[in-house]
C-alpha cells in the first residue's frame, strides 16, 4: 500500500494542472489513521523527495502525541 500511495501522490504531484497548488491529505482524527498518514507521507518524503528522515519528521512535530498511536 505504501508504493501505491507514494506513485498516485508522486503522478498528482507531476501534474501540470496542479503546479502551484496544495494538494490535501486527509486521514480521521483516529490515532490508527493519524499515525498510518504520518508512515505514508514520511515515507513519500524519504523515498520519493529524498528527505533525511529528520526532514520527513518535521512537519508532524507540532502534532499532540496523544493523536497518534
Amino acid at each position: 500500500m505504501m508504493h501505491q500511495i507514494c506513485r498516485v501522490l508522486d503522478a498528482t504531484l507531476k501534474k501540470p494542472e496542479y503546479q502551484g497548488l496544495k494538494v490535501v491529505f486527509y486521514v480521521s482524527k483516529e490515532p490508527n489513521d493519524v499515525t498510518n498518514g504520518i508512515f505514508l507521507l514520511g515515507a513519500f518524503l524519504c523515498a520519493f523527495l529524498g528527505a533525511a528522515p529528520e526532514e520527513a519528521w518535521q512537519p508532524f512535530q507540532g502534532l499532540d502525541r496523544r493523536q497518534c498511536l
